[in-house]
């Protein structure tokens, strides 16, 4: 038996910060959106919470931020040389 199995089968912790300041990031379509991705992740055996900052979130997990890549904290992170991954999101009226 390798250890493999068992990473697979453990469940993974998930933060997904929503910065409340953020007026698109508040708005219902992405308040929505949040709720999906939980849904889904949460049936992936993962342990989603929500936190309203990234310094708030625990630091072993993974993350996912929501938020304006325009502007404040959601620009600085997606220019961080960190940063794994970037979605550029359109909402239309």
């Amino acid at each position: 038996m390798t250890a493999v199995p068992s990473l697979r089968a453990a469940t993974q912790s998930v933060s997904i910060i929503v910065d409340p300041r953020d007026p698109i990031a508040c708005t219902a379509p992405v308040s929505w959106a949040v709720r999906e991705l939980q849904a889904a992740l949460t049936q992936r055996r993962h342990n989603i919470k929500l936190y309203p900052r990234l310094d708030t979130a625990p630091a072993a997990d993974r993350r996912i931020i929501v938020a304006r890549g325009n502007i404040g904290t959601g620009r600085e992170i997606l220019l961080a040389p960190t940063c794994s991954c970037r979605l550029p999101l359109k909402l239309s009226a």
